[in-house]
């Protein structure tokens, strides 16, 4: 079944391809759609050219995390094994990538595979950094209760400091 699920997301995405090179064909000046206003071949609808760079300026700023989810899924499949997974975590250098047993970094997998069928898709992926947010809010409120238990209160603690 997730080899079916596989090749038809990779046939899907080849198909996609396709289309944008046919697409690209149609194009002129530099990416920027050709219309025909007035009747008068080569000018440039304004709207068009506007709608394509921000097409540019989406594909300049990827976030790091989308950049490891596609190093992730090298074979444009849409899911991530446990070994895909894990090969990312090293390439970016996570203590669970690192750590010679797979305990840690199978807990992580686990934890963001909710569909629960050994394989992490893109959806699943990116609730990473709802985890981590989570964590962050979680330490920052750690160290808020140890500064009022230790000063009384925020305040004291940041004329102490």
């Amino acid at each position: 079944e997730w080899k079916a699920r596989r090749m038809a997301a990779a046939e899907k995405k080849a198909e996609e391809e396709r289309q944008l090179k046919a697409a690209e064909g149609n194009q002129v000046f530099g990416g920027v759609p050709e219309c025909k206003l007035g009747g008068e071949e080569g000018e440039v609808d304004p709207e068009a050219e506007k709608l394509a760079e921000k097409e540019a300026a989406k594909e300049k700023k990827v976030s790091p995390l989308m950049e490891l989810w596609r190093y992730m899924d090298r074979d444009g499949s849409g899911e991530a094994s446990f070994a895909e997974f894990r090969r990312a975590l090293r390439k970016a250098r996570h203590p669970a990538g690192l750590n010679p047993d797979k305990g840690p970094a199978l807990e992580l997998f686990m934890c963001l595979d909710i569909q629960v069928d050994g394989s992490i898709v893109e959806g699943e992926f990116f609730c990473l950094n709802i985890l981590s947010a989570y964590y962050q809010l979680e330490r920052v409120s750690k160290v808020r209760q140890f500064l009022q238990d230790r000063f009384g209160t925020l305040k004291a603690a940041f004329k102490y400091m």
